[in-house]
């Protein structure tokens, strides 16, 4: 399958995430614009390497929209979905949401100009039999996220997703979209197969935030 690609420094995104975007550059604007006409995928995710950087060292917001800024590599597994315009501003700026809905692992780029389309498949869990270690896990990260959701907001309003309706595979990408990770242990997780392993080190993350944050 091909997947336009919009790579962003220190940006992890997860199947199941709703990822706003402030489009402003034009190869950027005319990648949504293309996604939308040929109801082509976008991923938006993290970056390997710079590429290329702006000769100026101080862009303005004129440059910005008149020409492309900074080129980066992308990293070799992504989120992807579909991708809607909530607005278009008065100068061309472009405010839109992605609806992230699954992983994939980039095979090669079909083209690099002026933005990146990639040749991409599937990136799939393992199946895994259910368990009573799952059951436990689930329970667990419930349990924290629902603490950690509390003493954040400081009051008891209820958690913005029922996590009891997901598969557990959905569990850890949900709950991770809402958290503020490294974005290279986010990455790693992004990429981890086995559903049980990135569980565990999930809840390993909430037991730590809940004791930062209390």
């Amino acid at each position: 399958m091909e997947i336009a690609i919009f790579p962003i420094p220190n940006c992890v995104t997860f199947p199941g995430q709703t990822v706003s975007l402030h489009v402003f550059e034009p190869r950027y604007r005319e990648m949504v614009e293309d996604c939308i006409a040929q109801g082509r995928p976008l991923a938006v995710c993290g970056v390997k390497r710079l590429l290329e950087k702006p000769k100026e060292k101080k862009v303005t917001l004129e440059t910005a929209l008149t020409t492309n800024l900074s080129t980066f590599e992308p990293v070799p597994v992504v989120s992807y979905g579909t991708v809607d315009v909530i607005e278009k501003l008065a100068d061309g700026r472009l405010l839109v949401e992605v609806q992230m809905e699954k992983r994939a692992k980039i095979e090669s780029f079909t083209e690099v100009e002026p933005y990146y389309i990639a040749q991409a498949s599937a990136l799939d869990d393992e199946e895994l039999p259910a368990s009573a270690t799952q059951a436990l896990l689930r329970a667990e990260i419930s349990a924290r996220f629902e603490a950690l959701w509390h003493l954040v907001k400081k009051d008891d309003s209820p958690v913005p997703i029922p996590l009891e309706s997901l598969s557990f595979s959905q569990v850890s990408f949900q709950v991770l979209g809402f958290l503020q990770t490294d974005p290279i242990l986010a990455q790693i997780l992004l990429e981890e197969q086995n559903p049980e392993r990135r569980a565990s080190i999930l809840l390993d993350i909430l037991c730590s935030l809940e004791t930062r944050t209390a």
